[in-house]
């Protein structure tokens, strides 16, 4: 990645043209920067400069990964239900790759930041397709197959998963109508959080279901028997049921919240 930008006693001040290839070698770069900074109006002192970046972080989907498995292992107490959200991740995060791929889209630091905002939405739908099997599993009767109730579970939640998720994919569509400088920033992170959460739309209605009649088997742990659950039911309980008596003293706290924020913020 090349970035040129502006120089005041050996300061940087104002970086342009971040994450775009100069044809030629740095000296032409600059050169073309020194053209630029000629033909503009720039205050007294400023110059061109160059920086080429050699070592840059590899997009590393593994600690996404591990958080996920940590997660459902925790509050589903079932490892091989923790396969089916691993499993989905890189899937979807190889569909978007492969789209970007297919339009010749670079990969930067923009365009990776949009699959990296997407990963929490993406491993979601299939998170909440889990834990519904699980549910169906601890009501059902003990003769009935276990494929008949993940199947229903599916379908219980299955198409309001897919269109929330569409939901989410088309919110980022006005991004597109950016044009000038703000559209060459934006629209990569815009591209890549659409093609992710589309992929993640498509596998929640039909790799995950497969996922789970391979990998949801064995027992399963109750809700009110696993500990993690328990703590945390235990904690929420008074919580809510003081919020719930003592209403108009909540709006309130949220008021005086939203208005300290807001005028930090001015």
């Amino acid at each position: 990645m090349r970035g040129g930008f502006l120089l005041r006693d050996d300061e940087v001040f104002f970086l342009i043209g971040q994450g775009h290839q100069y044809p030629g070698s740095a000296g032409d770069a600059i050169l073309v920067m020194g053209e630029y900074c000629a033909e503009s109006d720039l205050p007294k002192g400023f110059g061109p400069g160059f920086v080429h970046i050699e070592h840059l972080h590899p997009f590393d989907i593994r600690p996404n990964v591990q958080v996920v498995a940590l997660v459902c292992m925790l509050f589903l107490m079932h490892v091989r239900s923790a396969l089916v959200a691993i499993a989905m991740l890189p899937v979807g995060v190889l569909i978007a790759f492969s789209l970007m791929h297919l339009l010749g889209l670079n990969s930067n630091i923009m365009s990776l930041g949009g699959i990296a905002i997407a990963i929490g939405a993406m491993v979601d739908a299939a998170i909440v397709m889990i834990e519904n099997a699980h549910k169906h599993i601890e009501r059902a009767l003990p003769e009935t197959p276990r494929l008949q109730i993940i199947i229903d579970a599916c379908k219980e939640v299955g198409p309001a998963l897919f269109f929330s998720l569409l939901i989410i994919t088309v919110s980022f569509l006005p991004v597109f109508t950016l044009e000038s400088q703000e559209g060459r920033m934006f629209q990569p992170l815009a591209f890549t959080k659409t093609f992710s959460m589309a992929g993640a739309a498509v596998l929640s209605v039909t790799l995950v279901p497969v996922l789970m009649l391979l990998f949801v088997r064995g027992k399963i742990m109750p809700e009110g028997r696993n500990p993690v659950n328990r703590f945390l039911i235990w904690i929420y309980r008074p919580v809510i049921s003081g919020v719930m008596q003592w209403k108009k003293m909540t709006i309130f706290v949220a008021y005086r919240d939203w208005e300290t924020d807001r005028k930090s913020v001015v």
